[in-house]
């Protein structure tokens, strides 16, 4: 009897050690648990601000920060959590204002009713306008002092042909076109296409400022040889004698030719034939010119050659 007695009572008190233990657990974890929660943080964010409110489909707001600093107070794993999610908004309120100028207070909602909040920015200054939109054609424009001469420009043409102009009622109204402007190089001869921004003038060419539903567009100019003019040196080509003994002069030393511009390109001088077969005195010729390949005219067209022999002189 007493040796089942003894293992009663081992068996009961090591069952009471156990839960004792357990308890003693459960209460340092909800110690420590509550210790976490009671421990404070501060942290500093930008957030975003909205608008409400106004209908900005018919208004303008300008003067609004696209973000504002808000302090946030509080235990730190609402502040954490607060700071991942960003689950409250920074709101100005624009209820019942009008066209204008305005000071609005900003308002915080959303944010945990256990954490407190300072705006580094409390209230703004803006401005409200009535907005309004038009379409116009763009209108491409370049300078046609920039093609070199004898060079001739095609139609421009532009990937955008029409933008929508939104803004101000009154700026708006002051737009007269929608330009894109391409820039060229001084005697430019060949194609240019270039990526240029649009811009939107009034009457006078100066900038309006109200925003474009396209911010640029591709401008394209053929560019291609034309007729022009220019200007080629004289090269006597002699025959039947040694050009060495012969001093040879012509009334002109150059000619100018008329053409397709790339053809004259190829042209850089013109071959005049002197005859020196039986030359003993001072003597002169008269010599039609040839007329190059791919040269429409030449003027003269026809020049005087001295020949003298220089045993003469």
């Amino acid at each position: 009897f007493s040796l089942v007695l003894a293992i009663l009572l081992a068996v009961f008190v090591d069952g009471q050690s156990g839960t004792d233990t357990s308890k003693l657990s459960e209460s340092s974890s909800t110690d420590t648990s509550l210790i976490h929660l009671n421990t404070q943080k501060t942290i500093t964010l930008k957030a975003s601000l909205q608008v409400t409110g106004v209908d900005t489909n018919k208004y303008l707001i300008s003067g609004l920060p696209d973000t504002v600093e808000i302090e946030i107070k509080g235990p730190a794993a609402i502040v954490v959590a607060a700071e991942n999610t960003h689950n409250f908004q920074v709101i100005a309120n624009l209820k019942g204002l009008s066209d204008g100028e305005h000071k609005v207070n900003l308002e915080v909602k959303g944010l945990n009713k256990d954490l407190t909040y300072t705006l580094k920015t409390k209230a703004v200054n803006l401005s409200i306008y009535q907005k309004s939109s038009a379409y116009f054609k763009v209108t491409p424009q370049y300078n046609t002092d920039a093609i070199a001469e004898g060079y001739e420009a095609g139609d421009i043409t532009t990937s955008v042909s029409e933008v929508t102009v939104s803004g101000r009622t009154t700026a708006v109204n002051q737009v007269a076109q929608v330009v894109a402007t391409l820039d060229l190089s001084r005697n430019t001869k060949a194609d240019v296409s270039k990526s240029v921004p649009l811009q939107a003038v009034d009457a006078n060419g100066n900038p309006v400022d109200v925003t474009l539903s396209e911010a640029s567009t591709t401008l394209t100019l053929p560019v291609q040889a034309g007729v022009g003019t220019k200007s080629a040196a004289v090269k006597f080509v002699t025959s039947n004698g040694d050009a060495a003994n012969f001093t040879i002069t012509a009334n002109v030393n150059t000619v100018t030719l008329t053409g397709n511009m790339d053809k004259l390109a190829k042209v850089s001088q013109i071959s005049v034939p002197v005859n020196l077969k039986n030359i003993t005195a001072k003597t002169t010729q008269k010599v039609t010119l040839s007329v190059p390949d791919g040269v429409n005219k030449l003027s003269p067209t026809s020049i005087t050659v001295t020949i003298t022999p220089k045993e003469a002189e």
